[in-house]
């Protein structure tokens, strides 16, 4: 590995834990939908910004998207997902940072059935890890952070655990029959409706710009996502920069317990470790 690598994949790492740390500073400052409708502008804004130099993409996979309209509307289905749970997760977060966290590896064995539904082969490693992450999703409903909350936290956690399915699966769908551009261009789409559907008016859309907080994430949000992009494309793996970001979760749940009080920390870092030795055959086999 080189030098290089090596400054890619940390990174990779520090993104992974500065995402959900600003996420959970902007639940507790701002509400659901302000945060959730600047990072789907900002995400807007960057996929335009990107059409000079990968415009391309989007005039070769026009062939390709007339022939199988569907595409369109599975890569919509997963912008809408993502709205979705970028607005559940916020109201999930400002109780609970780590079950965020948690939801998105659990989500994994999901991803994998689905996948494989499409076609995708898993062999009896990979079967046994899908039932592990069930297993221990089971396990954090009745004995993690999550446990402590009221009902109405636990099924946003269930929700999340759902939502975060779709967009590794619409991928697999979409992304092999066009290209990563198409995909990110419905995303982007869709998110957008949604929230000059949710916004209504532009004074509402005024009111998104006075939190600084927001603007921080959104920026964050669309700088990141280029680095994380060009990083994946040019220098690192892709399995090797997965497990890499996916190390931010036993991190990030000790984290929430020091920080945030949420639960006992060695009981989080077991339940992040865990769940991170379950997800190990998905992404090595």
């Amino acid at each position: 590995m080189s030098e290089l690598q090596i400054i890619c994949l940390i990174i990779l790492f520090a993104i992974a834990n500065m995402r959900p740390l600003m996420f959970r500073n902007c639940s507790v400052k701002s509400n659901p939908l302000s945060t959730t409708s600047m990072i789907s502008i900002w995400y807007f804004i960057g996929v335009v910004l990107l059409y000079p130099f990968y415009g391309n993409m989007l005039h070769e996979a026009i062939p390709v998207i007339i022939e199988k309209p569907y595409l369109l509307l599975i890569g919509f289905s997963k912008g809408a997902g993502l709205w979705l749970a970028g607005y559940i997760g916020q109201y999930l977060r400002s109780q609970s940072n780590s079950s965020c966290a948690y939801a998105k590896q659990v989500s994994i064995g999901g991803v994998a059935v689905i996948n494989a539904m499409q076609g995708e082969v898993l062999i009896m490693p990979q079967w046994i890890a899908v039932v592990a992450l069930v297993i221990l999703g089971i396990i954090f409903t009745y004995k993690g952070h999550i446990s402590e909350l009221s009902r109405k936290y636990q099924l946003s956690f269930l929700a999340m655990i759902g939502l975060s399915i779709i967009p590794s699966t619409a991928d697999y769908a979409v992304i092999s029959q066009t290209n990563w551009y198409i995909m990110m261009l419905t995303v982007s789409s869709a998110m957008m409706l949604i929230t000059v559907f949710k916004l209504k008016n532009i004074s509402e859309i005024k009111k998104l710009f006075t939190s600084k907080d927001d603007l921080r994430l959104g920026a964050f949000m669309l700088v990141t996502e280029i680095a994380i992009m060009m990083i994946l494309v040019t220098y690192v793996p892709v399995t090797m920069a997965v497990l890499v970001m996916s190390l931010s979760v036993p991190t990030m749940m000790v984290i929430s317990s020091l920080l945030w009080k949420e639960g006992n920390w060695k009981h989080q870092f077991a339940f992040g470790c865990f769940g991170y030795i379950a997800m190990l055959p998905m992404v090595l086999m």
